[in-house]
């Protein structure tokens, strides 16, 4: 067991330095440190045999060579005759040092030697740098462009433009002439730039160059080939707009990645037109940039279309980024309740609640329904909610007592404008009327009373209660009055027996209907008259039943 412990204890510590190229160095700070990854660092630099890095320790003249060599892709040389005295072919970066010299971009002191070993300074290394990217942009351009105009040559370009890019530099009077053109090259396509302290920046050119800084520059270089090579820089990518539209947000904030530090201008394409709304620098490291619709000219209602492009340090512009949709939704959707109508008396305790919205920009995202007792100030109650067309309430196991009740729908679209529809009354009024036949009089004998006319006076009274039978809730619809000769109807005798005499709707204050006999005449014999009363919401009183006999000629 203790073996096995000393053994996991030796192992573990490893296992997790396994996970970084080298052992003094993270790949988590190359990339927090310097702002590349270790893989990139690999296509530079591989580092030394006992797995160290050694980011710290000056970069040699030779071992720059190398890293131009891999980092730029040029070939390695190995020459019969060494170009330099003290380089010669048993030299272990003999290859490089011939590839590099092969290239142009580096040279001896012209004393017949390179030297090697010597550390490299920071001028030095932007020399060296510099040639290999500046002959590119020849090869590639015929010119080396600057802000305003191009040049022939690099040192036309220097004397051009070069100022205001070195100007900035508190200890510019120590670099060397020679190194001059070359470094404001560098600082010009941001692989140069330099150190600040307060408020002051430096260049430091006579110090050496460690070997993490020389891998970063050679990086660098190699990022900056696309613009000086290919022109015009690539679109912008990663457009997002904040917040997420549809929105009321007529100002939305965009964001995205691009050459860093390069001008982004933001257009937007809306109704026809395209036209540049606002314009920003990229971060000079990231190439993150950030921008909100100016205030003073926020974005119309309806479907935009914006997009972003890019403008390099040479005045290139590149094509148009992908475009994001947003769209600006300020209004409220337009809501109607279909279903009850407005007035309506139902008969049910949870009765079929529909409503219809729509929205001139966006979707209609759900609709909220509500009731609430038709009272000065009452509550409302929720419902339900739908999200889902055609909107409907869904009452669950909710139930309206009788009574009188308004509704409301509500909508949001998806920009989270609300809007209300204009709200409904309805009476709920699940009780069938009250109705009693008032004449022909009852006798109370519970025999048929004895009518001396043909046309008999025939009056119901009838009211429409709710269910505690303590209110009114809706009022009678109508009053339907029937007759049918005695000996044709059962002593249970349904409507459906009957013939029709006439329907009362006459609404008066104290509840009566009357019959309207019109040309109806009754013979003499035995007669059942029949009246049954239906309310607004549908509901039918039982079936009112009076028998009489019609007796008008005297009997001998």
């Amino acid at each position: 067991m203790l073996a096995a412990l000393v053994v996991l204890a030796i192992v573990a510590p490893g296992a997790a330095l396994a996970t970084d190229r080298w052992g003094d160095i993270s790949d988590e700070q190359w990339l927090s440190t310097y702002g590349v990854t270790a893989d990139q660092v690999w296509t530079v630099a591989t580092g030394y045999d006992d797995g160290s890095f050694r980011p710290h320790q000056s970069v040699t003249r030779a071992q720059l060579a190398k890293m131009a060599v891999n980092g730029f892709g040029l070939d390695v040389t190995v020459p019969p005759t060494p170009s330099f005295d003290d380089v010669p072919a048993s030299h272990p970066l003999y290859a490089y040092v011939e590839g590099a010299f092969a290239a142009g971009i580096v040279g001896g002191y012209g004393n017949g030697e390179f030297g090697p070993d010597d550390p490299i300074t920071r001028q030095q290394a932007n020399s060296i740098l510099a040639r290999f990217l500046s002959e590119a942009e020849l090869r590639a351009m015929a010119v080396i462009w600057g802000l305003q105009r191009s040049y022939p040559n690099l040192q036309a370009w220097y004397q051009g433009e070069a100022g205001p890019w070195l100007g900035v530099f508190s200890d510019l009077a120590q670099l060397d002439m020679v190194h001059r053109a070359t470094t404001g090259y560098l600082v010009y396509h941001d692989v140069v730039n330099g150190s600040r302290s307060g408020a002051y920046f430096y260049l430091a050119p006579q110090s050496s160059l460690s070997r993490a800084q020389a891998v970063v520059m050679v990086l660098r270089t190699y990022q900056a080939l696309d613009e000086v090579v290919l022109g015009s820089p690539a679109a912008p990518t990663s457009l997002v707009t904040y917040p997420v539209g549809p929105s009321p947000e007529g100002c939305p904030t965009v964001s995205g990645k691009t050459l860093p530090g390069g001008l982004v201008t933001l257009y937007d394409a809306f109704d026809g037109k395209t036209l540049a709304v606002a314009a920003v620098y990229a971060d000079e490291a990231s190439g993150d940039f950030s921008l909100r619709i100016p205030a003073e000219a926020p974005l119309a209602e309806g479907r935009h279309e914006l997009t972003a492009r890019v403008r390099n340090k040479r005045m290139l512009w590149s094509e148009s980024s992908a475009p994001v949709e947003y769209v600006v939704d300020a209004g409220p959707p337009e809501v109607v309740i279909f279903e009850p109508a407005d007035g309506s008396v139902v008969s049910v305790p949870a009765p079929v609640f529909r409503a219809n919205a729509t929205d001139a920009v966006s979707a209609v995202a759900e609709i909220a329904f509500q009731y609430a007792p038709d009272e000065p100030a009452a509550a409302f109650f929720q419902i339900s909610v739908d999200a889902s067309s055609p909107f409907s309430a869904d009452w669950g196991a909710l139930a309206l007592p009788d009574g009188r009740y308004v509704l409301r729908a509500t909508a949001e679209d998806e920009a989270g404008n609300t809007g209300r529809a204009e709200d409904v009354r309805i009476t709920v009024d699940t009780v069938a009327p009250w109705a009693a036949i008032i004449q022909p009089q009852d006798p109370g004998t519970g025999e048929p009373l004895l009518i001396t006319e043909h046309t008999p006076g025939f009056t119901v009274l009838a009211y429409d209660l709710a269910s505690d039978v303590t209110s009114f809730v809706g009022s009678i619809g109508r009053v339907t009055f029937l007759y049918a000769p005695t000996d044709l109807v059962g002593d249970q005798p349904g409507p459906q027996q009957f013939a029709l005499l006439s329907s009362d709707e006459t609404v008066n204050g104290e509840g009566l209907y009357q019959a309207e006999w019109g040309p109806v005449r009754l013979t003499d014999g035995a007669w059942t008259l029949a009246a049954q009363a239906t309310d607004e919401a549908g509901n039918v009183s039982p079936l009112l039943l009076r028998r009489v006999v019609i007796q008008t000629q005297e009997v001998l």
